[in-house]
């Protein structure tokens, strides 16, 4: 028997042979079909040989019935697209199933040849528009977050290398500490101070020149996580990350923080709070030190802080070189700030050369408004 290689998959379950075998004879030539004569075994496939497309269930079988077979398929594989098929004895159960979201479509038995298959096909329908939509909605996401982060390191370059060490720091932490769904984190981490964009130049120059600020510009500094959640929580999926974000930004706003996020926003501030400390030229252990005084965060915490290294991944594996702004290429990483003649900062060093950054660069040199030659490193020689 042959069956469709490049279509979707479907999986019949059944306990009587020769229903699933009849499905297969007749429907082989249009759809690739997987068949099980119990939940169990259904369940199995699921992990071994899935994804599918679609699920077929009877709802009257020994051991486990449709319904839970179906319940339990929706946890292991949410995009699968679920069926019932049921006698009219059963109509009950098959209508509460569907109440309780855990099915597409139901169909009586006996169900005729045609019919199923017009089913069938709208199900693989909703399946491609779910998955369409779902991918589409990943690559808006991917997208926008690209777009913020450029954003940052064109519009405010010192917010951009804080947030960068920042960033470093909880992928450190989660890794010392097990954490495996950790993209919100990663990604509050690196928007941590997209806030900076809202901070005016001189009041950024003399936070990082370590100048004193007056009462009104300490208010604007203290303020920037409030327009990070600002701009993030208008953002489809990212509320999360704005939480985060703001959580971090105190005690108090930590413990308004909902309790399955509160642990990262701790780890998140724990990070700014070293990121402040070493800002501020304390050294690592001073700043650890510091923070132990303080007994804000947990030991195991602070334990996995100590073997972070701060200077990156360490020059050894790159070659160091001088280059003119018209030579950089996407993938270098700039060694020393960026500077114009008067000695501003235009981008600060550690940022990672991209295509926009080197036409924003390309602009200053044609205005001669950025000093030249700049020292970057490269993987390449």
């Amino acid at each position: 028997m042959t069956q469709l290689a490049d279509g979707p998959k479907l999986l019949f379950v059944d306990d009587e042979p020769n229903v699933t075998a009849g499905i297969q004879r007749t429907f082989f030539d249009e759809f690739d079909i997987d068949t099980a004569e119990s939940g169990e075994e259904a369940l199995q496939l699921m992990e071994s040989d899935g994804p599918y497309a679609v699920l077929v269930s009877d709802m009257r079988m020994p051991h486990m019935d449709g319904a839970t077979l179906l319940a339990r398929a929706r946890r292991q594989s949410p995009n699968t697209v679920r069926m019932l098929l049921t006698g009219y004895t059963d109509l009950e159960a098959a209508v509460a199933a569907v109440n309780e979201g855990n099915i597409f479509r139901f169909l009586c038995k006996p169900c005729p040849e045609e019919i199923l298959r017009l089913a069938l096909r709208d199900a693989i329908r909703q399946h491609d528009l779910v998955n369409a939509e779902k991918q589409l909605l990943e690559d808006t996401l991917k997208g926008t977050v690209a777009v913020l982060v450029e954003v940052l390191s064109l519009a405010a370059p010192a917010g951009f290398a804080r947030s960068d060490k920042v960033k470093a720091c909880v992928s450190h932490l989660a890794e010392k500490l097990g954490i495996t769904h950790r993209w919100e984190l990663e990604l509050a981490a690196m928007l941590s101070h997209l806030g900076y964009v809202a901070i005016p130049p001189d009041v950024i120059s003399k936070l990082a020149s370590g100048q004193e600020l007056d009462a009104d510009e300490k208010s604007v500094v203290d303020d920037h996580p409030t327009v990070a959640h600002g701009l993030l929580n208008r953002i489809p999926r990212l509320e999360g990350v704005a939480e985060l974000v703001l959580g971090a930004s105190s005690l108090a706003r930590l413990r308004e923080c909902h309790p399955e996020r509160r642990r990262d926003a701790g780890l998140l501030a724990m990070a700014m709070e070293l990121d402040r400390h070493l800002a501020k030229g304390a050294s690592m252990e001073e700043a650890i030190q510091r923070m132990a005084k303080a007994e804000r965060y947990q030991e195991a915490w602070l334990t996995a802080l100590r073997s972070f290294e701060t200077g990156g991944g360490g020059s050894s594996t790159w070659t160091i070189k001088k280059v003119l702004v018209a030579d950089l290429l996407p993938g270098m990483r700039l060694e020393e700030d960026v500077l114009s003649p008067s000695g501003g900062v235009l981008v600060p060093k550690g940022r990672e050369v991209s295509s926009p950054l080197i036409e924003r660069l390309k602009n200053f040199a044609r205005r001669k408004a950025v000093v030249q030659p700049i020292v970057v490193a490269t993987r390449w020689g």
